[in-house]
């Protein structure tokens, strides 16, 4: 029983099985990240604007060290990631221009290996959630 203690009346009320109501989902539709593919021109560096708050690049198979520039747009807020996925064919470098925009630390791949790495927007520069992980 509920009561109303303003007007002091009294409601029946039941509340639900637990069992009856377990197996409910709920489905929150979330945006899909852009997914960015760059092609790293023969000078071995790139460069992109970051306008989302959720962004995925592809730097597809790196043949020579690779440097990414990276420049926020201007609605990222705080708390915006970039996730950066390269497949090495040998122990190239892949890092990033030290414009004040990332301070992250550069990742060697290894031949015929994959590696990402993600990075968190702080309000100021895009800073590595953990280091660059081999996923293959």
């Amino acid at each position: 029983m509920w009561i109303n203690k303003t007007t002091n009346a009294s409601y029946g009320f039941t509340a639900p099985e637990v069992e009856e109501h377990s197996n409910q989902m709920i489905e929150v539709p979330f945006p899909a990240p852009p997914v960015i593919a760059l092609a790293v021109i023969d000078s071995g560096k790139t460069k992109i604007k970051v306008k989302s708050p959720f962004t995925f690049i592809e730097l597809g198979t790196t043949a020579i060290a690779t440097e990414i520039e990276i420049e926020v747009g201007e609605n990222v807020q705080p708390g915006a990631m970039i996730t950066v996925q390269a497949k090495g064919t040998a122990t190239e470098q892949v890092s990033f221009k030290d414009n004040g925009v990332v301070k992250a630390p550069a990742f060697a791949n290894v031949a015929g290996k994959t590696k990402v790495q993600t990075l968190v927007y702080n309000g100021s520069a895009f800073v590595p959630t953990g280091v660059a992980f081999q996923i293959d």
